[in-house]
């Protein structure tokens, strides 16, 4: 058979086959991650696929579409850069073992259970950064309400750097925390919470000129 017949005949056999393929449901051999991959697709539709005439020789082809392809044509023992007469492929869709089934199987389960130990990794590391670093806003509020004040009860300063710690930073909100809040009771406190978010939410023109400005900027009580 001429390259020029072989081409035509993988030409009109592939359409065949593609057309044949097309609606077997979600089923399909244009997938090859897909379970029902090894049931639809023969070796003629794995090597049409997999490889490319280059105008003298056929190449693997190397695109991410295709790479499920040429993978399993070489799990196959397929050579499909040789020059192959089509018609000796075998038409009938590769049935896999039950071995084979298994450690597809097996590997899906592997690579999910990869995916949840890196999400929990992650999440785990994401949970200690978020620990650090509530940890160091409260140390710099504790040492923050050293500076600004002469005297401090400390289960008043805990309690007030707790809450500061729970902040992002939002520099109205400190400041305003730091002139209201500052080593007062706790009902104090609660109260400047709530008198200090709304004014870091919707502040006038003079509050923010009084408030959102560098931490060691502002006045300290006992400068």
């Amino acid at each position: 058979m001429s390259v020029t017949q072989r081409l035509i005949t993988v030409l009109i056999l592939g359409y065949v086959s593609l057309t044949q393929t097309a609606n077997a449901s979600l089923c399909t051999s244009q997938n090859p991650e897909n379970p029902c991959f090894y049931n639809l697709t023969t070796d003629f539709e794995i090597c049409l696929r997999a490889a490319k005439w280059t105008g003298n020789i056929f190449v693997w082809r190397g695109t991410a579409a295709t790479n499920g392809y040429v993978k399993e044509a070489k799990r196959r023992g397929l050579d499909c850069t040789k020059d192959i007469n089509f018609y000796e492929f075998n038409s009938n869709p590769y049935t896999p073992s039950a071995s084979e089934l298994q450690a597809e199987l097996n590997k899906e389960a592997d690579a999910l259970r990869k995916r949840k130990e890196q999400a929990a990794v992650s999440q785990a590391q994401s949970e200690k950064k978020a620990r650090y670093n509530k940890r160091l806003q409260k140390d710099k509020c504790l040492l923050e309400l050293s500076e600004r004040t002469s005297e401090q009860n400390q289960a008043q300063a805990d309690y007030f750097c707790n809450i500061i710690a729970e902040t992002d930073g939002n520099k109205i909100f400190f400041n305003c925390m730091m002139e209201k809040g500052a080593n007062k009771n706790r009902r104090l406190v609660d109260a400047a919470v709530n008198v200090c978010a709304d004014i870091a939410v919707n502040p006038s023109g003079a509050e923010i000129l009084k408030y959102n400005i560098p931490n060691w900027l502002f006045p300290r009580s006992n400068d």
